[in-house]
């Protein structure tokens, strides 16, 4: 399993930091992908060891976020796949033992909830892009409760990856509704990748097997 690990890695950093900007569009979008199909393969052998609904749930996360990042270019289809993929992890979430966590934490979500779709919102409704602002709050919100619902969880790998997750949708949102970023790829890429690993990861660390990784 450590191959599929390594190989994430090592594709992941190919495209974010050594692939050549001259590539063909497709050649570039089939790079992206590339990590996300070792990390997939590897939730999958994970998977073969326990037949569990946590396992199932992120397999199809995963998978949908995949081709979420597939289709970019399309906005509307990415969007929709991304949203799919979220509630899947939502689902995963829900198989854990939950443990109520701060009540300041949940009050801080509520806030960051509030300024983020406030930023990010106001600006689409400045253009009377109603239609797209609604879409846009209501992708927010799943992204938020899916970093709620992880901080119930009360597992590290979870709350990680949500996290590195919930950091990757924002920069993309900043860069494409409110100002551009340099160095977006990087920036958006890197917290992707970690947290489609980190939800791979997970199953082993929600069934305590961590020796399995080495094999």
């Amino acid at each position: 399993m450590i191959f599929y690990i390594i190989g994430a890695i090592a594709s992941a950093m190919y495209y974010v930091h050594y692939m050549p900007l001259d590539e063909p569009y497709f050649v570039q979008q089939i790079f992206k992908v590339v990590p996300m199909l070792f990390i997939i393969l590897l939730a999958y052998r994970f998977y073969d060891l326990r037949q569990e609904s946590y396992a199932r749930s992120v397999i199809v996360a995963l998978i949908l976020i995949a081709c979420g990042t597939a289709t970019l270019p399309y906005f509307v289809f990415s969007l929709m796949f991304f949203a799919a993929g979220q509630l899947y992890f939502l689902r995963a979430f829900f198989t854990v033992p939950w443990k109520t966590p701060s009540k300041w934490l949940l009050a801080t979500l509520v806030m960051l909830a509030a300024i983020i779709i406030g930023w990010v919102v106001g600006n689409i409704m400045k253009d009377h892009l109603y239609m797209l602002s609604l879409v846009i709050s209501l992708y927010i919100a799943i992204t938020l409760t899916m970093l709620w619902a992880s901080f119930h969880t009360r597992q590290w790998m979870i709350i990680a990856a949500t996290l590195c997750f919930a950091s990757a949708n924002l920069l993309f949102a900043i860069n494409n509704f409110i100002t551009p970023l340099s160095h977006l790829n990087v920036l958006m890429m890197t917290p992707y990748y970690c947290s489609a690993l980190f939800f791979s990861l997970s199953i082993v660390n929600y069934f305590g097997l961590p020796n399995k990784v080495l094999e």
